[in-house]
């Protein structure tokens, strides 16, 4: 958080003069600059404004203009269609909100910039990654960086030192970062793209990076048991069988680790403690004494908090609501119930078919290519519309960020499976 002055001086001076080297600036230091969710800045209109925001409307501004600047190349953008009637969707109903006095006008901007952001970024970062030299700097700038990020919350927690949330009659660490999912995130993105660089650059791999490698499965492996939280475990399940499942072909490895693991995890103390409402509803249930009590404190609350969010909807909201949302964000902990608040149904329905676009595309690309960035980007992809079932919208993440420029490789026209994988 200290380097935060540092980083923003850099980014201003790399954006017109080098914008490759804005983006290895920006995503070297996002996991770092994710700390400074806590550092307040000053207030506006009632609301707090944090260091990490301030970096998100920079960002906002950078891709917007790169994509006014950049060049006409006629190249087919996947699902270009649908995003932008998503974003103007967006911007209809933060303006119509605004108008009608129900969201402030600073409100009503910090949606749009955080929710068109990443699709901004999807826009122009294929023209950056035909250049296979930026490529390798990229991957190895995310996961190096995500690997120092994670080490250093490792020294965090030894040192007693950080944040951690007690409320669910359990301790999770989340370090400097404003909650445990957002810590455990960053180590998982840091084995994700540590495991895409040893594929593509194989002949690239000296002891130092095969140190490195080591060092954030490890620090992944331990970052994950200290926060112990699900969505994390559902995704490192889902890396473990579509990456070395599906694209290492070991799916019967992957099984078989799966029915030893799993099944010891469940006798730990820990893991006990921190599924207890689970593991009582499942008892109450075979004896067919559950309530409507039980079932609204699973996930922590989770179910509880969606029922009475799908019950805003259905009830308090009028028809025009219901189609187009409020342009309000909702802590929902569910990505899709927080679309459908946000902007209604017709938001749903576009962002879903975004999805299905994206996915059909690069499975399409994945077929002819054979390319291993395109099938990190299915899985991370993957990863983040299961986490969106039980956790904060990950549109409103930096997260996002790092997916979209894993999913604009699909719009690269000019490779196969020879430059994808081989650079220099």
């Amino acid at each position: 958080m200290f380097l935060a002055p540092i980083v923003l001086l850099a980014l201003f001076l790399s954006l017109f003069r080098n914008p490759k080297l804005f983006f290895l600036i920006l995503f070297a230091s996002k996991p770092f600059i994710d700390q400074s969710v806590r550092v307040k800045l000053t207030r506006v209109s009632g609301e707090d404004i944090n260091l990490l925001a301030l970096i998100g409307v920079m960002v906002f501004g950078a891709v917007a203009l790169f994509n006014l600047i950049k060049k006409n190349t006629g190249e087919k953008i996947a699902a270009r269609g649908v995003i932008i009637l998503f974003l103007l969707l967006q911007f209809f109903v933060g303006a119509y909100s605004y108008l009608n006095d129900s969201r402030g006008l600073l409100s009503a901007l910090e949606v749009f910039i955080r929710m068109s952001t990443p699709f901004f970024l999807y826009f122009i970062a294929h023209q950056f990654l035909k250049d296979r030299h930026f490529q390798f700097q990229l991957v190895r700038v995310i996961w190096l960086s995500h690997m120092l990020a994670s080490l250093m919350s490792l020294v965090v927690y030894a040192l007693n030192w950080g944040y951690a949330d007690i409320s669910q009659e359990v301790q999770r660490f989340s370090g400097f970062y404003a909650d445990s999912a957002t810590l455990s995130l960053v180590a998982f993105t840091g084995l994700v793209f540590g495991l895409l660089f040893r594929e593509m650059y194989r002949e690239r791999l000296t002891g130092f990076y095969r140190s490195c490698f080591l060092a954030t499965l490890f620090s992944f492996l331990l970052l994950t048991w200290i926060t112990l939280t699900k969505a994390t475990l559902l995704i490192a399940v889902v890396l473990g069988v579509l990456w070395f499942g599906f694209y290492r072909r070991r799916m019967k490895l992957v099984i078989a680790l799966l029915l030893i693991v799993v099944p010891l995890l469940f006798t730990t103390e820990a893991v006990q403690k921190r599924f207890k409402r689970e593991i009582a509803f499942l008892e109450s249930y075979t004896e067919k004494s559950t309530s409507i009590t039980d079932f609204r404190g699973l996930g922590s609350g989770r179910f509880g908090r969606w029922l009475d969010n799908y019950d805003l909807f259905v009830n308090k909201y009028s028809e025009w609501e219901q189609l187009f949302g409020t342009n309000l964000f909702f802590h929902t902990h569910n990505q899709y119930l927080a679309t459908l608040l946000q902007v209604g149904l017709v938001g749903l329905v576009l962002f879903l078919l975004i999805l299905w676009k994206l996915y059909r595309a690069m499975l399409l690309k994945f077929r002819r290519s054979r390319d291993p960035f395109i099938f990190m980007a299915i899985v991370f992809l993957t990863s983040l519309v299961l986490y969106g079932f039980g956790y904060l919208s990950f549109t409103y993440t930096g997260i996002m960020w790092i997916t979209m420029i894993l999913v604009s490789r699909v719009n690269v026209t000019d490779t196969d499976r020879a430059e994808a994988v081989a650079y220099g």
